[in-house]
């Protein structure tokens, strides 16, 4: 082969790798941080952080822990849960003040007893306007109880 033939191939491998290792990039984490009350047989307030990763261009799949304090007949103890839930974004390019989405999931909690409870997870929320490196969030739902929610999450360049 001539050098010149050598240089094209060499170049061509090149880009063509960059690109399939570009391809094979991790998509980036959102970081978020919340706070939550659920209402069953009494109150439940958590503080919770997470990590969401995008699945599509409207879907994102999270992993939240959280821990606080269960409060039933004037009686409080220690309460945690962990949660896998996926959200639908219908709007998740910023073109309307509030993004709304529905998602649901699975989750373990642990209240009143030393055994974890498996629950099943409801919820519809909406993102607000990016403020600064963080987007606001609400949503409300059910799972294990009323579920109330609102925290920060990571904002990423471009999108929810």
């Amino acid at each position: 082969m001539s050098r010149s033939i050598r240089w094209l191939v060499a170049i061509a491998t090149g880009v063509t790798a960059q690109r399939v290792c570009d391809a094979q990039e991790l998509p980036p984490l959102q970081g978020e941080v919340r706070g939550d009350v659920f209402v069953a047989r009494g109150v439940t307030v958590h503080a919770g952080a997470g990590v969401s990763v995008r699945a599509g261009q409207n879907v994102r799949i999270s992993i939240v822990a959280g821990a606080g304090r269960a409060f039933e007949d004037a009686e409080s103890q220690f309460s945690a849960r962990v949660e896998v839930t996926g959200r639908f974004l219908m709007d998740p390019a910023f073109s309307a003040k509030w993004g709304v989405y529905a998602g649901g999931g699975v989750g373990l909690r642990k209240e009143r007893s030393d055994s974890f409870l498996g629950v099943l997870i409801l919820v519809l929320g909406a993102e607000g306007q990016r403020c600064g490196a963080f987007v606001p969030f609400v949503e409300t739902g059910y799972g294990g109880g009323l579920r109330l929610s609102a925290g920060l999450r990571q904002g990423l360049m471009g999108r929810r």
